[in-house]
């Protein structure tokens, strides 16, 4: 994995609808504990995990459940990233350390999608979670449209809610998917924000003059 942010392709989640907080035992699960950039870049976690016990308070704030309060602080203040099967998820305190702007509405872990040149907060997969919470009383709604996305950029290190009034300043490098969205009555509906949001990570990724990630991490 030692290539992993050129090859990484976790799941894009679909959406859920807040839910009340739940505990997952997650059975026949291992998760790796990475402190650094450099572990993750190298594959030597700092840890492993085995059944971890997630208290899954929204689909962006994920905690792992130690057995203390203040064991939980310490393990998101401690710890960059986590990988559960294919799911990242990167502390917010990294991002509240490293990174301005909405950093803020932020809290735990939150699950980010990676590709060479792009990164966003996404949401864990329903259909995942669903799965783990099988006797729950947790009500899940197929609902992809209604996803909120954080845009991370690392070179300006700037964390931004995907919306309305901000998606026009990402896609402005990308002057026709601006003026394509602009002209649209419908622009501030949610499946267009997503749409455009996605066909800006496509120009990024496929965009030469955009540095990777990992020569800004370094």
């Amino acid at each position: 994995m030692k290539d992993w942010i050129k090859s990484l392709s976790l799941i894009l989640a679909l959406a859920i609808c807040p839910m009340r907080s739940a505990a997952l035992s997650l059975s026949n699960d291992t998760l790796f504990v990475f402190e650094t950039w450099q572990q993750m870049l190298d594959n030597t976690p700092a840890m492993m995990m085995v059944n971890p016990v997630m208290d899954v308070v929204n689909p962006h704030e994920v905690y792992i459940v130690t057995g203390s309060d203040a064991m939980d602080k310490m393990f998101i203040n401690t710890n960059f990233a986590l990988l559960l099967g294919d799911d990242w998820l990167i502390s917010s305190t990294y991002l509240k350390k490293h990174f301005k702007g909405d950093v803020k509405h932020l809290k735990g872990f939150v699950p980010v999608f990676f590709n060479d040149k792009a990164a966003y907060v996404t949401q864990l997969g329903n259909i995942k979670l669903k799965d783990y919470l099988i006797g729950s009383d947790v009500d899940f709604e197929y609902t992809s449209n209604s996803v909120t996305y954080y845009n991370i950029d690392f070179e300006k290190r700037l964390v931004q809610k995907v919306t309305p009034s901000s998606l026009p300043e990402l896609l402005r490098p990308y002057h026709d998917l601006l003026m394509r969205y602009e002209g649209l009555r419908d622009r501030k509906k949610q499946h267009v924000i997503k749409e455009f949001y996605f066909e800006y990570i496509d120009r990024v990724t496929q965009d030469d003059s955009r540095p990777a990630i990992i020569e800004l991490v370094k």
